[in-house]
């Protein structure tokens, strides 16, 4: 009688372990799936990241950014040169205004969905998204109206968190931690510029 009490509470002990065990197989394999989607999230923030700034850094990206940022609003002043920015399409010599914004629209639409996290984003390419975002800013809205849609929204979304991201940090875009000691600086080129050696 004691030995079938034995034999069945050792049934029962065994029965609990196995399924204790099931559950500890099942914990350790959905920590490990977590962890590679969270590998595998890493990896393609990261070839987004790359991906944009070689974009970024492509010929046609920098001189359309030139442009934008030098000579745009030159263009803006002129009379027969604004009626031409007004135009929906651009005409061919405008082109890459809406390559430019098209770019950073789709930057935006990453970070939007989560592909790539929006202080990342900032930190990166914040001072580049808000300045592209403000020189282009009169032909946007021209854009808009003429069209009566709300073009670039993904683009205006990075912009407002660049500008977020820029009054938290004290309009220096610094990414740098505020606690910690920062590095010597050498300040002698910009004393020279500065100085009246170079002054005319």
């Amino acid at each position: 009688m004691g030995n079938k009490n034995v034999r069945s509470m050792s049934w029962e002990a065994l029965t609990a372990l196995a399924t204790l065990g099931t559950f500890f197989v099942i914990l350790v394999s959905a920590i490990a799936a977590l962890r590679q989607l969270r590998h595998t999230g890493a990896a393609n923030q990261v070839a987004a990241l790359l991906e944009f700034r070689e974009t970024l850094e492509t010929p046609r990206s920098m001189a359309a950014r030139r442009f934008i940022m030098i000579e745009l609003s030159e263009r803006l002043s002129d009379p027969v040169e604004a009626r031409k920015l007004a135009r929906v399409p651009f005409p061919d010599e405008y082109q890459d205004l809406m390559y430019v914004a098209n770019l950073f629209e789709t930057f935006g639409l990453l970070v939007r969905h989560r592909i790539v996290d929006e202080k990342l984003a900032c930190e990166s390419f914040g001072y580049v998204i808000l300045s592209t975002w403000n020189a282009l800013l009169p032909v946007i809205t021209c854009v808009r109206r003429t069209t009566e849609m709300d073009v670039w929204g993904s683009f205006e979304y990075m912009a407002h968190l660049a500008k977020v991201f820029n009054e938290r940090s004290g309009g220096a875009y610094s990414t740098y931690p505020a606690r910690l000691e920062r590095m010597p600086q050498d300040s002698s080129l910009y004393d020279r510029v500065r100085g009246s050696e170079y002054d005319t």
